[in-house]
């Protein structure tokens, strides 16, 4: 080298050496800086400047004298070529600090740059071997990435890696590469640059950064699980043992200041690349297969706070979900499991979180296999007690919307009891929630689960004060009136007990409830149920006395009870004093018809006891005041019935007569309306009234209740009192009735009957005909007995025959012979057959009496027929002879009929040996003497000498 270019290159030399030392030594954070990455927010790379060199103060340069003096040196055909190649690298670097520096005040120096590639290719074909130009190589692309020629940067930053493998700038160039590539999304270019820097070793300036950046280049092009790789083994790096909380923020504040950054990023993206291979159940997969990080915890929350970041809620809740999954056993499970269920709440998914509060309420609930018998913590026991208040709340509100009897709605509300049963296990045995406790008894009682319902309620009324109390107080008396109302009848009385005494402690307790009355009203009805009349009395009785605030339908069930205790104990003037008030109140129809009968009785019940003591008059006054109070009991019967008992054992007819007849007309269809009519009528007869007494017989005989005896002795009885009362029309009537099929009589008395009828008629109603009737039903009666026919029924038979044949023998002797005699004698004889037929009869009686009648009686028919003859009209032609013939005639005719007639009362007279002697023998002697006086009349026999015959 001449001494010149020595001179020459020392003073360029001298010009840029204060440059040099002011130009900034390019670094990795400055190199990370200017990367053009900043347009990509979640890729900024900010870190502390490294490997920085420590300079003296600076001297101000002058760059531009610095490069005209390199630039003549290289222009410089002699010039050594060491130092050409030195001025070369000078005058481009030079050139490329002038750029930096204009860039900063308004743009870059293109031509300068230009100027520095072209002196950087020009060196690098003249040296091509030279050892030293991987930095020429590395400053050419510098030059070229400022002039905005990424892709020959990228070129040269690779060429340098590739001829230069020992250079120390390979690492930074390989980086500077990578970036380049990284900021054009060129990807699968960038990642082997960044894992060749990485290849250098952990203790590389550029080891950091590059394993962030490929990271970053692995999650961009979808390699999930590599890129998790990367920034797991960075956060490994980073985090100090012991710094694995499961807050990411403070588990990174331990991190130190330079990775801080790179930490934190690192955690998010590992996050963000299980959340797309899968997110919890993915993570669980990639730790099972590569292992798990000391700080997988981090990585959990990372991830899931990540994803409700994103509002993916149902995926951060399983992430959570399958941390515990994959840790059963670890110490953050409750809190991954809250951070679960505030996940889905806050995405509002309902039913999702309903099942992870569940899952919570089953994991960690005290006596878990978690927890094993060591306690909870507070924290979680505050989780639980929040998440069983929720969950029996939302179970009862369910069961409420379900249908009644739906098997669905009973079933919710058993599992909102249960959830608040362990709600409650988690309060202090001194001091339960009284709002969940009371929710408990509510749900228990919707359930079905009646008794555990009213001891619920017992327990927030009474273990200690609150405002629930009073409210439970009144919930346990329904509760035992409602277990009342299910249990089987043997069980019932024993909840009422329980009612009785739950009601009774209400009103001990809260002397001011507004239900108070109310249930000491419905306790003094469920005393009265159990029978414990004199404590029912006496409860209702005090409050009838001394509450204020009875309403009317309150005070009518207490006027009840006191009457109905009276009633039961058989208090019963009591019970009529308290019906009387009750029924003052205006009860309801029912109530007071019940009312109303309790009444009638308890005044009967009197009625009874004045009775059996003796006191008739008072008993019969008792009984009647039933109908008087209560005139439409069902009882009234009865106690007029009674009543007219008593007054027939006094004997006092009238009374007895009006309370029968009053009987009669107000009970009509009772059943014992018949035996009422009998007293009736034996009243009557007693009083002396026959008439009115044949009435009331007349009314039993036409009872179809009665029997046919009653019936068929009532209308004789009613006949001959009508008789007895000379009642001739009526007592027809009753005869008559006596011979219908609907009360026949015996033979015997339906003879009678008719013989009274045959009688009345003809005596009284003068009714020839009807007697006539009855005559001949006496008769046709007898004749059809046949072989019944009876003593009796032969002599009224004969009796009638008797009475016919009489009327006959007078109808005859009125139709006279007149002439012509042929015309009159037909009937007259017929008329004489017709009587004879019956006297003939009435003559075969075994009664003396009716037979000498009858006897006589053909006697006196066959005298009259003879003498008719003899005094029948003569034919007006006739006289003389003629006439004198024809009386002979006559004669003839009559003589038979006149023997005929003595041959009768002959007859007649024979009885006389017999020892009858009576009416009819004595005018048959009569008669004799006088048609044969011949043969009788000279041994004329007077009336002793018969009767001395007898």
């Amino acid at each position: 080298m001449n001494r010149r270019f020595a001179v020459a290159l020392l003073l360029a030399l001298s010009m840029a050496l204060p440059l040099a030392h002011a130009d900034d030594v390019p670094t990795v954070g400055s190199v990370t800086r200017n990367n053009g990455m900043q347009k990509n927010g979640y890729l900024i790379v900010k870190t502390p400047d490294i490997l920085r060199v420590e300079i003296s103060p600076p001297v101000t340069p002058d760059l531009q004298r610095a490069i005209r003096h390199y630039d003549q040196v290289i222009a410089l055909d002699a010039a050594d070529p060491q130092i050409r190649a030195e001025a070369m690298r000078r005058a481009a670097y030079l050139r490329i600090k002038l750029a930096d520096r204009d860039a900063d005040a308004g743009g870059p120096d293109t031509a300068a740059l230009r100027e520095a590639v072209a002196i950087y290719q020009r060196l690098l074909r003249e040296q091509a071997d030279d050892p030293a130009n991987d930095l020429a190589v590395y400053q050419l692309a510098r030059a070229q990435q400022l002039l905005g020629d990424n892709d020959a940067a990228i070129a040269s930053l690779r060429e340098l890696g590739q001829r230069y493998p020992d250079s120390t700038l390979v690492g930074d160039a390989r980086f500077r590469a990578a970036e380049l590539l990284y900021a054009r999304s060129r990807y699968a270019e960038a990642e082997p640059l960044y894992e060749a820097v990485l290849a250098q070793g952990k203790d590389g300036p550029y080891f950091a950064p590059a394993q962030y950046k490929l990271g970053w280049t692995l999650y961009l092009q979808a390699q999930y699980a590599d890129a998790a790789k990367v920034f797991i083994a960075i956060l490994d790096a980073d985090l100090p043992p012991g710094a694995t909380a499961d807050d990411p923020q403070l588990a990174l504040t331990s991190v130190n200041r330079r990775s801080a950054e790179f930490a934190g990023d690192a955690l998010r993206v590992t996050g963000l690349s299980f959340a797309e291979l899968g997110g919890g159940p993915a993570m669980n997969r990639y730790f099972e297969a590569q292992g798990e990080p000391r700080f997988s915890t981090l990585l959990y929350r990372a991830l899931g706070e990540a994803l409700l970041e994103q509002r993916r809620y149902t995926d951060s809740a399983q992430v959570y979900e399958s941390f515990i999954d994959r840790h059963p056993q670890d110490p953050h499970d409750p809190d991954f499991q809250q951070a679960a269920i505030a996940a889905l709440d806050a995405g509002g998914f309902d039913e999702p979180a309903m099942a992870a509060t569940r899952r919570y309420v089953q994991r960690y609930s005290p006596g878990t296999p978690y927890w094993g018998s060591v306690a909870p913590p507070a924290t979680v026991v505050a989780h639980l007690r929040d998440h069983l208040d929720l969950l029996g709340r939302v179970e009862q509100s369910r069961a409420q919307q379900a249908a009644v009897g739906d098997p669905a709605r009973t079933a919710g509300f058993l599992a909102a009891a249960d959830w608040y049963r362990q709600r409650l296990a988690l309060d202090p045995a001194d001091a339960p929630s009284p709002v969940t406790a009371m929710h408990y008894a509510d749900a228990l009682y919707d359930g079905g689960r009646t008794a555990d319902a009213a001891e619920a309620y017992l327990h927030v009324a009474y273990d200690r004060p609150s405002p629930q109390a009073a409210e439970a107080a009144y919930a346990a008396v329904q509760a035992y009136q409602r277990l009342a109302q299910e249990v089987a009848a043997p069980a019932r009385p024993a909840a009422l007990q329980q009612s009785v005494a739950a009601s009774q402690r209400l009103a001990a307790q809260f002397p001011h409830h507004a239900q108070r009355t109310a249930v000491q009203t419905r306790a003094a009805g469920d005393l009265y149920e159990l029978h414990q009349d004199a404590q029912a009395m006496a409860l209702a009785q005090d409050a009838l006395d001394h509450d204020n605030d009875i309403t009317p339908g309150q005070r009518l069930e207490l006027l009840t009870v006191v009457a109905d205790a009276h009633y039961a104990q058989e208090d019963y003037a009591g019970a009529e004093t308290a019906y009387v008030a009750l029924l003052r109140q205006s009860p309801e129809p029912a109530a007071r018809t019940q009312a109303s009968e309790h009444l009638a009785v308890s005044i009967y019940r009197q009625g009874e006891k004045a009775r059996d003591a003796g006191d008739l008059r008072g008993a019969a006054q008792t009984f009647q005041r039933v109908g008087a109070l209560v005139p439409d009991a069902t009882i009234r019967s009865k106690a007029d019935y009674d009543a007219t008992a008593a007054l027939m054992a006094l004997k006092d007819w009238p009374a007895a007569e009006r309370a029968l007849e009053d009987f009669r007309s107000r009970h009509p269809a009772d059943a014992l309306a018949g035996d009422v009519d009998k007293k009736l009528a034996y009243a009557y007869e007693q009083d002396g009234k026959p008439g009115n007494a044949a009435d009331v017989y007349a009314r039993i005989a036409r009872r179809d209740d009665q029997s046919p005896d009653i019936r068929r002795d009532a209308a004789w009885q009613a006949a001959q009192l009508y008789d007895r009362a000379q009642l001739a029309a009526a007592a027809v009537r009753a005869y008559e009735f006596c011979l219908d099929d609907a009360v026949t009589q015996p033979l015997d008395r339906g003879m009678q009957a008719r013989r009274r009828l045959a009688d009345l008629t003809r005596d009284t109603l003068h009714d020839s005909a009807a007697s006539r009737h009855w005559l001949e039903a006496i008769v046709a009666a007898d004749a059809q007995a046949g072989s019944a026919r009876s003593a009796l029924s032969q002599q009224m038979a004969a009796q009638a025959s008797l009475e016919i044949g009489q009327q006959d023998a007078e109808a005859a002797r009125l139709l006279a012979l007149s002439a012509p005699v042929a015309h009159s004698l037909p009937k007259r004889k017929q008329a004489v057959e017709s009587a004879l037929d019956s006297l003939m009869r009435a003559a075969q009686s075994n009664d003396a009496e009716i037979t000498t009648a009858a006897t006589y009686e053909i006697g006196s028919v066959y005298q009259d027929f003879g003498r008719a003859l003899l005094d029948s009209e003569r034919p007006g032609k006739l006289q003389g002879d003629a006439l004198e013939q024809y009386q002979i005639l006559l004669e003839e005719q009559a003589d038979p009929f006149e023997e005929k007639a003595i041959a009768a009362y002959a007859v007649n007279l024979a009885r006389v040996h017999q020892g009858i002697w009576n009416d009819w023998t004595r005018r048959s002697a009569n008669s004799l003497t006088e048609l044969a006086p011949a043969r009788y009349g000279k041994n004329e026999i007077h009336d002793d000498h018969y009767e001395s015959l007898q």
